[in-house]
């Protein structure tokens, strides 16, 4: 969803919240992005497709009184879809305030969704962030997994966080698997999901609901 055409914009999406931010747009672009998949997936139910997604949400956003309200408005008409409906809290702004995030992040899951720690390791807070936020899975951030077969620091960094996160009842995905070897490494030190290019690419919706036939 968070993907222009590439003569506009060629950075990841993780550089466009980086700009979206920067620019004091985030809440408006992560109030549309979740109003966006949330018909996508209604409309896709409705014709007989449960398709679970997960939507981006910025600590800057999750942090905006003005941003909540809207929010869990959106959330309060999502009743049949709780079960499809994931949120990755960023680390592309640092949070402030920790046990105040936490509160709406179990709020978000006392609605029935599950909430996840996403690009875990790309920002300087991660490790604190684990301590406090209640989540039900951490996204590994997959600068670890490219690196990992060849740089025994990025598999020393992703076993531990592979026990930490076990330890915790905690699910971890590593991202940007793009190999054999990277998968079955993951697999090895316990990582419980997999997710890149070695399953597919992004492709535009309308491509995505065109293959389900």
């Amino acid at each position: 969803f968070a993907r222009f055409a590439t003569e506009f914009y060629t950075g990841t999406p993780f550089e466009l919240l980086c700009v979206a931010e920067d620019v004091g747009v985030i809440e408006k672009f992560d109030l549309s992005m979740t109003l966006k998949v949330v018909t996508l997936v209604k409309r896709l139910r409705s014709i007989g497709y449960n398709i679970a997604v997960a939507v981006n949400v910025s600590g800057r956003s999750i942090q905006s009184a003005v941003f909540q309200r809207q929010f869990f408005r959106i959330l309060e008409d999502c009743r049949e879809i709780r079960h499809l409906l994931s949120f990755e809290l960023t680390e592309s702004s640092q949070i402030d305030d920790l046990e105040a995030t936490n509160r709406i992040l179990s709020r978000i899951r006392d609605f029935g969704h599950k909430v996840a720690l996403d690009d875990f390791g790309a920002g300087a807070a991660g490790l604190q962030y684990l301590r406090v936020l209640k989540v039900d899975c951490v996204k590994i951030d997959g600068i670890y997994v490219r690196n990992a077969i060849n740089d025994e620091e990025n598999r020393a960094f992703l076993r531990s966080m592979a026990e930490l996160c076990a330890g915790l009842e905690i699910e971890t995905v590593g991202e940007c698997v793009e190999t054999d070897e990277q998968r079955d490494f993951l697999s090895d030190i316990g990582v419980t999901y997999a997710q890149g290019w070695l399953y597919g690419k992004a492709l535009p919706i309308d491509e995505v609901v065109r293959s389900l036939g």
